[in-house]
């Protein structure tokens, strides 16, 4: 869970929280002419969102660790009374 928050849901929201947080501020500034969430740059805030999400998961892709593509894949077993766990062999 904690993965898909990081990699797609972060980076996606980001913009928008940044914003969000910049017009509470400025709201706050200047209570006289305030400004309005609906005048602001909402598809450049999601089109960023969506820039650092696709960013996060092509360099996940890139650096992430490659297996052996015919590497056989050995399930959890017990031995001994012990788990051994699973992987790659």
């Amino acid at each position: 869970m904690t993965r898909i928050l990081l990699q797609y849901l972060l980076p996606l929201f980001l913009p928008l929280a940044l914003y969000a947080i910049y017009i509470s501020v400025a709201r706050r500034r200047n209570p006289q002419n305030p400004m309005s969430y609906a005048d602001g740059p909402w598809v450049w805030a999601v089109a960023a969102g969506v820039a650092l999400m696709l960013s996060g998961l092509v360099a996940v892709a890139l650096l992430s660790e490659k297996g052996d593509p015919n590497a056989v894949y050995v399930p959890p077993r017990m031995e001994n009374g012990q788990v051994v766990p699973g992987g790659f062999k």
